[in-house]
């Protein structure tokens, strides 16, 4: 079970169901309660990530699983958008367009326009990661949004939004839920480990670069 509160009774067994119906454990205590995001994409892809970022704030009613959104599931006040629009889509130009935002304002998180290309490029020609290492380095959590998602709708659209309003909350400080205590006198550590298999090539035979994370 996912318990959502400190008080009994306030626990279930999927998180969904626990965040609509009791909002965070961390509801109370949790800031910023009016969050500042800064979204940083292409001048060409403005109308679709501000769709998608009003969507992300208020929910989609046509969704199966993201109805309520982001405000409200987490019990909100408010959020406050920016948007710093891209000239082109090297990293110099996100480089650019991300520090003469940050100068003028302050922000709490910030999302970065990626895509599916990026992929296959090298790590100095990836627009996204040079954003994230860039903010990172200013102390600024970021979360990526593909520019091939942004212009669904439906169950598809909120199914990338619900996980990332989860991913959002998390990155800001907030303590969605927490598990049952053990009634052992031990402390417990929960680690969690994924891995990933890189090829250098699609046929058989080619080298594998096998790439491990952790988190706890």
């Amino acid at each position: 079970r996912f318990l959502f509160d400190v008080t009994p009774g306030s626990g279930a067994t999927s998180p969904l169901s626990g965040l609509l119906k009791f909002g965070p454990y961390d509801s109370s205590a949790f800031r910023p309660k009016e969050p500042r995001i800064l979204v940083v994409c292409q001048q060409s892809n403005r109308g679709g990530f501000s769709r998608a970022a009003a969507a992300f704030e208020q929910g989609l009613p046509e969704s199966k699983y993201f109805q309520k959104g982001f405000k409200e599931m987490f019990r909100l006040r408010n959020v406050h958008w920016g948007f710093a629009e891209t000239k082109g889509p090297t990293p110099k130009h996100f480089h650019d367009a991300i520090v003469a935002k940050i100068e003028s304002s302050e922000f709490d998180l910030v999302i970065v326009e990626g895509n599916e290309a990026q992929k296959s490029l090298p790590v100095e020609q990836n627009s996204f990661i040079m954003s994230k290492a860039l903010l990172l380095g200013m102390g600024i959590p970021v979360q990526g949004l593909k520019q091939e998602n942004v212009r669904k709708s439906g169950d598809w659209l909120g199914n990338v939004l619900g996980p990332m309003a989860l991913q959002v909350y998390a990155k800001l400080g907030g303590v969605p839920w927490t598990l049952p205590a053990s009634p052992d006198v031990d402390r417990e550590i929960i680690v969690g480990i994924g891995s990933a298999e890189k090829r250098e090539t699609e046929y058989a035979g080619g080298g594998i670069r096998r790439v491990v994370g952790m988190s706890t």
